[in-house]
């Protein structure tokens, strides 16, 4: 086993709960660590099984989601209450949710959570009002005369204050797009023609929200990595977004996959993906305007990766508040858990995870969110985890 240290599912742990546990304290202390093996962590599991957890959401440090959707056993949504100690399947009425692949969940300003993915009777986009466990229909896949636009597994959707929404394909270049509340969704293929992506198209892979404007990243294996962004103008009635390449050029240019942004509260974002050429996991994130070239950084951890045989490395999600930032993947060769934290706002990075060997070692890390000094991470086979940041 290596030296730094990975994350590990303590065997066990949640037989410490107790009632004062889960209702008092912080979401980082409510499981007792009296051998001090814990550390900074916190650490339990949902449902969702299988090499990944697709989507988590929190409405805070208390109130959460996650969704299976895209891994073997990929089928249901799950909540919790308390920060993370129990999870429980979603309540919906009517019940869609057991049977329906999750990839997507998003809390919008008319306080309906919005769910994406697949399901049965054409489900592509519903709404949950979980004050009532009522499901809406916001887009059913058409029953007949379909195109391959109006049928795919949604990966992200997204809805502004405004109403304008996009919902984007999980496998393929498909973009959906709706201008306004009341407006029928139009085809948004081909808007890569016009943003300047090298290749014969591109694929968003993750898409965001700020100031009632969407973001997006996304490439393909023989791409380079691009950040996407509205244009100043806007969308208007069709999709449109403009393109700025992420891995340079010349010598310095290489092709690799982004697969995840987070904005934070300042409209300050991350990336995260992999440079295909290296095999290594590389993060970027901005220093000022993001719609301009120069205001991105790349940060590429192979300086505080070990040199080992094994050493390959991906990043499939990341967060940031301020200068604390995260990125969260794997060791791609071993399907091993991976994160890095810059508590400084990039100036360092470290490897943190608690101990974890043998059966107690995690899998890949998917997705992570802040609150305060609180880092919440889930990832394969239900690892759910809250990393108090203090002191790092």
């Amino acid at each position: 086993m290596r030296t730094l240290t990975l994350l590990g599912l303590i065997a066990g742990s949640l037989a410490t709960l107790s009632a004062c546990d889960v209702e008092g304290g912080t979401p980082a202390n409510r499981i007792g660590d009296a051998d001090g093996q814990l550390g900074p962590w916190f650490m339990s599991a949902h449902p969702c099984v299988g090499n990944r957890t697709d989507v988590m959401w929190f409405d805070d440090e208390y109130t959460g989601f996650v969704g299976c959707g895209s891994t073997t056993s990929g089928y249901g949504m799950y909540e919790t209450r308390d920060g993370g100690a129990t999870w429980a399947a979603t309540p919906a009425s009517p019940g869609v949710l057991a049977s329906m692949r999750v990839d997507s969940i998003s809390r919008a300003s008319d306080d309906l959570l919005y769910i994406g993915g697949t399901g049965d009777n054409g489900i592509r986009v519903i709404t949950l009002d979980d004050s009532s466990d009522a499901v809406g229909e916001f887009y059913l896949k058409p029953s007949s005369g379909a195109q391959s636009w109006q049928t795919y597994q949604v990966g992200t959707f997204r809805i502004t204050d405004t109403g304008r929404a996009v919902s984007e394909s999980l496998t393929g270049s498909d973009v959906m797009y709706w201008s306004s509340p009341s407006a029928t969704p139009v085809n948004g293929y081909g808007w890569w023609n016009a943003a300047g992506v090298e290749g014969s198209g591109a694929q968003i892979l993750d898409l965001e929200i700020y100031g009632d404007r969407f973001y997006g990243v996304g490439s393909t294996i023989s791409q380079p990595p691009y950040f996407f962004y509205e244009p100043a103008g806007g969308m208007g009635s069709e999709f449109k977004m403009e393109a700025i390449k992420l891995s340079g050029s010349g010598l310095n240019a290489f092709i690799g996959e982004v697969w995840d942004i987070a904005i934070d509260s300042a409209g300050d974002m991350i990336l995260s993906g992999v440079n295909e050429s290296t095999n290594t996991g590389v993060l970027w994130y901005n220093e000022g305007d993001p719609t301009v070239a120069s205001s991105w950084v790349m940060y590429d951890i192979t300086p505080i990766v070990p040199d080992f045989p094994t050493n390959r490395t991906r990043f499939y999600g990341g967060c940031r508040e301020g200068d604390l930032m995260v990125a969260v993947g794997d060791w791609s060769q071993e399907e091993e858990a991976l994160a890095v934290v810059s508590t400084d706002g990039g100036a360092s990075w470290n490897l943190y995870g608690p101990p974890g060997t043998g059966a107690d070692t995690v899998g890949p890390l998917s997705k992570c969110q802040i609150f305060g000094e609180y880092v919440y991470i889930t990832g394969a086979d239900g690892f759910f985890g809250v990393l108090d940041t203090t002191g790092l």
